[in-house]
Order: C-alpha cells, then structure tokens, then sequence
C-alpha cells in the first residue's frame, strides 16, 4: 500500500474548453476513465470491480486484471521503502514469490516523466507485475499492477504486452489547466480541481460524487430507471422532494414535459445564515429520456451562489455515450 498524506495541491480557475482533456493516446476503441486525480484508458472488457477513494480494481469475466493505488506524499519518496513495504503485504498473502524487477523499455517510454520501479510476484493462482511510480510535478505516488492467470507457459518470462503498455501510456495523474475529471459507469464529470472529493456512492440506482473547496460544496447525481421514478409525477416534483427548500428558478418552466429544471434558494435573515453553514444552494436536475436516466448537481455555499460557475459545472457534467 502506498503511504499517502491528506494533503493536497489545489488549483484555481475553470476554462470553458472541455476538450482539453480528452485522451489522444489511447486506442479509439477503449474507455477512457478517469478517478479523484488519476485517468488513463482500458479495454471495454475490462470492468470497474472494486473502487475505494484512491484506489481501484479493474477486471474482466475471469477476474482482476488490473489494480491501481496513490495518493499525494510528504517529505522524501523511497521507491526502495516501498518495495519493502510491497514484500511485506504480498508475504502475508502468501505469495510464493516478490522480487524486484528491471523496468521494461516499452514501459520507460510509456512512463516518461515518472520515476518508476518494478516488480513481479507469483502464487499459486495468478501472477502479477507492476510498477511503483513517483511524478515529481505533483508529488504523488502510485502503484500500477497487472494480474495475470498462470498457464502451462513459464512463469518466469512476466508478460508486458501492447495492452498494458497502452494503460500505462494513458495514465496521468495530473492536468495542466487545474481541472479533474472523473469518467467512470456512464458518467463524465469536469470540475476545478480546488474542488476536493470528500464522499461518494455507486449503488445500482444511484450514484452521487460530493466536493467541497472555501466554504462552498457541489455534489453530482445519476438516477437510473427514470421512467420509473418518474411515474406519477414530473420532473419538476421529483427534484424538489430531492432539494427540499429550493425555488424554481422560472416557475413556467415546471411542467410536465420539462427536461430540465433549475432550483435556488437563501436564507433572507443573518439569523437564519449564521445557523446555517450552507444558506445558499443552487440546483438543478436534467431528465435524459433516451437513456432512462436523471442527473442531477446541487452546489451550496456561504455566499451567494455565482450562477455562471454553476451552469458550467453542470454543463461538465453528462453522460458518457
């Protein structure tokens, strides 16, 4: 496990060109995902099966196939403190082997920028090989591992394939412009990354990401089976069960037909602000019809909401085609 630090940098300011974070490296055929300050393609059999605030598991029929960790460090980085760190765990899973390995070339190129080792390990099932990398632009760590289910070949020669090497070509766990995207399921969100994930959830039904950056909040929904939650009412009564307090912003627009619908609302009184730590909030909900869904984005705050950085937050936000 990559020790990591609560820490982080934080950027200001949000351009309106959306298209700058788009991946050109990878094949146009894979999925590009993207979680909490890493992105990087795969596979469109390679499935989201584990996901933890900094850290995931991607896998296919068969089971994992890949699994990344990181998180921002503190002082002075030690490839060779976690190579050790890695040994332990792996011992105390019973792995059979754990040794350090040279990188691979292909995988130098693909990891420019990075200071990186490598490792391999094996047990009685599968095997794995990895590398630990370290990005001195933004001091963070990360552990990228592949897993690989033994056949009759030998063991001793560690795959790395055109597949892997394409994943680790993609991956970036910075941007260039201060933003973080988030791209996974059948979501794609562009936020300022001075805006700090802090909770989430991916239940079937419903997913939700929440931020919080200087006294202020977003937090992003996802409702499937629409139709369904829909029934009986309109859209304009579903949000506002789910925004409780909010006014429509232009009340002509609340009819059934409506696919989407915007809410506000503050507190008139100091007395009222001062008992509450988030009297403004700004909302707003979309239906999607042709794909059964409803997003959803609500921002709350201590000041009056700035309703252009609102709508540009919610215009970052879709659903993935």
């Amino acid at each position: 496990m990559i020790e990591t630090s609560r820490k982080t940098n934080q950027h200001n300011g949000f351009a309106s060109h959306l298209s700058t974070l788009n991946f050109q490296t990878i094949p146009p055929d894979w999925i590009e995902t993207a979680w909490n300050g890493i992105r990087f393609g795969r596979p469109t059999h390679w499935e989201i099966a584990r996901i933890g605030k900094r850290y995931i598991v991607l896998a296919d029929e068969e089971g994992p196939v890949l699994e990344m960790k990181w998180g921002p460090v503190t002082g002075v980085f030690s490839h060779h403190a976690q190579l050790k760190r890695i040994a332990r765990e792996r011992r105390n899973h019973r792995c059979l082997t754990f040794s350090p390995i040279p990188v691979s070339t292909g995988w130098e190129q693909a990891l420019q920028g990075f200071h990186i080792s490598g490792f391999t390990w094996r047990d009685e099932t599968v095997t794995g090989n990895g590398v630990i990398l370290y990005c001195p632009h933004c001091r963070q760590a990360g552990l990228i591992q592949f897993i690989h289910r033994q056949t009759k070949s030998d063991l001793s020669e560690i795959s790395t394939d055109d597949v892997s090497t394409e994943v680790l070509s993609s991956f970036r766990d910075h941007s260039a412009d201060g933003r973080s995207l988030f791209a996974l399921y059948d979501i794609r969100a562009l936020l300022p990354e001075a805006f700090q994930l802090y909770d989430y959830r991916f239940d079937a039904g419903v997913f939700e990401l929440h931020f919080r950056c200087k006294g202020k909040s977003v937090s992003l929904y996802r409702w499937g089976l629409a139709g369904m939650r829909l029934a009986g009412k309109d859209l304009f009564h579903f949000g506002r069960e789910i925004f409780a307090g909010a006014e429509p912003i232009r009340p002509e627009a609340c009819t059934a037909s409506a696919v989407c619908v915007e809410w506000e609302s503050s507190s008139p009184s100091w007395w009222s602000r001062l008992k509450s730590q988030t009297p403004f909030q700004y909302c707003q909900v979309r239906y999607i019809e042709n794909r059964d869904r409803i997003l959803g984005v609500r921002m709350t705050g201590k000041k009056p909401i700035d309703r252009n950085e609102f709508r540009q937050l919610a215009l970052a936000y879709e659903l993935i085609s």
